[in-house]
């Protein structure tokens, strides 16, 4: 498999488990200590590092690319005593539609506006020298050959660098329900970056901008919407880095339906050219009695 992004999550192709009678041991291990999540029957079942397998079952195997551009790695998939590796290459460069670029082409350049806020960052207190080419930060690529890949570096380096802006995974549509028979009931739905979600090469997606749309297919009152600061969900800031959807029943043995979709659009801090968005469906729902 090639033409792989930094650091994606890749879905290898399904394997049907067949002429076994009795249950085994299926995992991944890869050659840079890589994540590997292994699924049984659907991929949005809980994934795990290794799982025990039955005849019959769909086996998922999801794996973590390489770091940077120009770099492979290899996955050994094991079911049972029968093994096979796969070698997933990412690509050379960004996509043309994948750029961003710091703009900032001649001094004075800002360490923590422009540089920190571009590139993201690997800790709250952040060092020139994470910033070296081909650390996680700043990607190998054609724009930034002249930032040194080992020390020393000096923050002019820094002048007329690029990195790219995509989807590593997305996050998956929602629905959760509750019971209002004895008394009334909330729920909430969240979705989050890291965790739900990630975006952007190496860590760039601490200091992104994010906002949301939330669309409704219902009119029940009952609905409020938060994020992790004061700042409206539909405005754009860095500290937009979840959303949650929360529903009340407001009193017991009623059944109500909320319902919708969610559309996570996310840019980065200093070149705003680029804006790129995915589209879930959310749905909370109380029955009664």
């Amino acid at each position: 498999m090639s033409n792989i992004d930094p650091k994606a999550l890749v879905t290898l192709p399904v394997i049907n488990v067949s002429g076994i009678n009795k249950g085994v041991q299926a995992k991944g291990t890869t050659s840079d200590g890589g994540l590997v999540n292994v699924f049984v029957n659907s991929v949005n079942n809980a994934p795990r590092s290794y799982t025990l397998v039955e005849n019959g079952d769909k086996v998922y195997f999801q794996v973590e690319a390489a770091r940077d551009y120009m770099q492979s790695v290899s996955v050994t998939i094991t079911i049972g005593t029968r093994s096979q590796t796969i070698t997933l290459a990412n690509r050379r460069f960004p996509l043309v539609d994948q750029m961003i670029k710091l703009g900032v082409t001649s001094v004075p350049i800002a360490f923590k506006a422009q540089v920190v806020n571009f590139f993201g960052s690997k800790s709250s207190q952040p060092k020139l020298t994470d910033y070296l080419r081909g650390n996680d930060l700043v990607p190998s690529i054609e724009q930034n050959e002249h930032v040194p890949t080992s020390p020393p570096i000096k923050l002019t380096d820094l002048l007329n660098t690029a990195s790219a802006l995509y989807f590593r995974y997305r996050p998956a549509s929602k629905r959760i329900g509750a019971d209002t028979t004895s008394s009334a009931q909330t729920r909430s739905l969240v979705w989050d970056i890291e965790n739900e979600y990630n975006v952007g090469y190496g860590e760039l997606a601490k200091e992104l901008e994010y906002r949301y749309v939330v669309t409704r297919d219902d009119s029940n009152s009952g609905l409020s919407i938060n994020t992790a600061t004061s700042t409206s969900y539909s405005s754009w800031s860095q500290g937009n880095r979840y959303i949650s959807l929360t529903a009340s029943s407001g009193t017991k043995a009623v059944e109500k339906h909320f319902r919708g979709s969610l559309t996570i659009y996310v840019r980065n801090a200093i070149d705003h050219s680029l804006v790129i968005s995915t589209t879930v469906d959310w749905a909370i729902f109380f029955y009664g009695p």
